[in-house]
């Protein structure tokens, strides 16, 4: 049997972070609760609408999807190859942190496909004109004005294609048809979305994770968005004064109350907390 303490160690742990997620209170608006989340996995869109409307009381599926309509919210692929949810006004700096990084670490997939840099442009170019011309289109739209441009997108090559140019700031997935996502362009789509300095982002990024999802380490904020963790511990020298922290198990967690999130996480930081432990 594990020790009493540990076993109230792991349930206090667990609280806060069902608080600090939104799962036990919540915010008013989808679009207030997307943007404290920082980001929200979404590869499954009805899952990712699910996700939301959970933690936003009164809200239902209509209410996500009018959000993502509007453009209030917006999915992407902001980190690690997978789809979240992000505030609009986020994406770029965002994108910046991360792309090159990404990049890199799928090289070889791209060689295997044939595609070059020069094939990117290219894709780049035809998409942006025929968008530009027409309005948001569907995936399979996209897919036949790439292969009419000599750009084939068989064997996940079209995949690729666009969430390389996702990735670097020219399109997004913009409104929905029915269960799946026109495509828009970024500028269209996202007219104004803040550019930070690298250092600036990535202490921006780390303090509001482990506001939205701590009690955290600093390598699972490392995990979470594949940052270099040399870059992300100098980050945190940034904002160290900002977290509260304890021990767990030999791990330094890391978590920040309060700032306007879900209902009740200050009420949940006093009466679950000692502030010995968790505060500095």
């Amino acid at each position: 049997m594990a020790p009493r303490s540990s076993l109230r160690d792991r349930t206090l742990m667990g609280r806060l972070r069902l608080v600090s997620q939104g799962l036990a209170g919540g915010t008013a608006s989808v679009a207030g609760l997307v943007r404290w989340m920082t980001a929200m996995q979404a590869q499954d869109l009805q899952a990712a609408l699910w996700a939301v409307g959970a933690r936003v009381p009164g809200a239902g599926l209509a209410d996500v999807r009018a959000a993502i309509d509007a453009g209030s919210v917006v999915r992407s692929w902001p980190m690690r190859g997978t789809l979240h949810l992000v505030a609009p006004e986020d994406l770029r700096w965002m994108l910046d942190l991360t792309a090159e990084r990404l990049t890199k670490s799928i090289a070889a997939r791209y060689r295997q496909l044939e595609i070059t840099w020069a094939d990117i442009e290219k894709a780049r170019d035809v998409a942006l004109e025929h968008i530009e011309a027409d309005g948001p289109v569907s995936r399979a739209e996209l897919f036949r004005v790439f292969d009419a441009a000599g750009q084939p997108t068989q064997g996940q090559r079209g995949i690729h294609l666009l969430g390389s140019l996702c990735r670097h700031g020219w399109l997004v997935l913009g409104p929905l048809a029915g269960n799946q996502q026109l495509i828009a362009t970024f500028e269209q789509w996202i007219p104004v979305s803040r550019r930070l300095g690298r250092e600036e982002g990535i202490a921006e990024f780390l303090l509001r994770y482990f506001r939205s999802h701590g009690p955290a380490t600093l390598r699972d904020f490392a995990w979470w968005t594949q940052l270099p963790l040399t870059e992300v511990r100098a980050a945190f020298e940034d904002v160290r004064n900002e977290p509260g922290g304890a021990g767990f198990r030999g791990h330094q967690l890391l978590a920040v109350p309060g700032g306007g999130g879900p209902t009740g996480l200050r009420r949940a930081w006093c009466a679950g907390c000692s502030p010995v432990a968790w505060f500095r």
